[in-house]
């Protein structure tokens, strides 16, 4: 796909996934689409780009449309912060009492990450009450509920959020990897040339593995060595 203002990041890949060859580190500091441009991207001549360039504001609206593509409108960038979300309320170890309302609203950390190497995760909580209704079923079957006064609840509610690495230095096996905080990514304290195609190099286990290992019949073993 080809078009003046298209630009292309590129892409590594390791242990299946799609890891952003540009550090997340860096790209954390993109707070929305205008930056992410004028920071990161740049036109065919070297010059910085701009969200002007390509999209023009409607004067009705806060919507951005894409300059020469009809009525499409830019996508906006759902930053991680955050967010009133809908969290169920703790329940009532007495199965005959239902605490009502079962759910409620709450700031929650949401939104997305430039990488799929980060997550958006809280970096401040705090816990708050909440009052509920006690409500006790008098015997089995009843079609109504007995008052039973009032309970206190608690939810956690986060104040602050930051993207950070979804691998953490934890998923690392300290006897064999190095963790890269910059990348997000444990890596291989030494590291060898595979023996053969027919072997691939695991950052897991910093293990060469064979690449497909085929079913053994009768007594035959299967050699990890030849992969046969």
């Amino acid at each position: 796909m080809e078009g003046r203002y298209i630009t292309t990041l590129f892409f590594i890949i390791q242990n299946g996934f799609f890891a952003l060859a540009i550090s997340p580190e860096i790209l954390r500091s993109a707070m929305n689409t205008p930056d992410f441009l004028h920071n990161f991207v740049r036109m065919p001549d070297g010059s910085r780009l701009n969200v002007s360039n390509l999209v023009h504001e409607d004067g009705n609206t806060d919507a951005m449309h894409i300059s020469g593509v009809g009525t499409a409108r830019l996508a906006s960038y759902d930053r991680c912060e955050p967010r009133f979300v809908t969290v169920m309320l703790p329940k009532d170890m007495d199965s005959n009492v239902l605490l009502w309302p079962p759910c409620t609203r709450i700031e929650r950390c949401s939104g997305c990450c430039p990488s799929d190497v980060l997550v958006c995760e809280p970096v401040q909580t705090e816990l708050v009450t909440f009052r509920v209704i006690k409500n006790i079923m008098p015997y089995q079957g009843s079609p109504e509920f007995q008052y039973g006064g009032m309970k206190e609840v608690t939810v956690e509610r986060h104040t602050k959020c930051d993207q950070r690495c979804r691998v953490k230095a934890h998923h690392c096996n300290p006897n064999i990897h190095d963790y890269l905080e910059r990348d997000c990514r444990c890596r291989c304290k030494n590291r060898v040339t595979c023996a053969s195609s027919k072997h691939i190099w695991r950052e897991n286990n910093c293990k060469c593995e064979c690449v497909q290992k085929k079913p053994c019949t009768g007594f035959a073993r299967f050699d990890e060595s030849t992969c046969e």
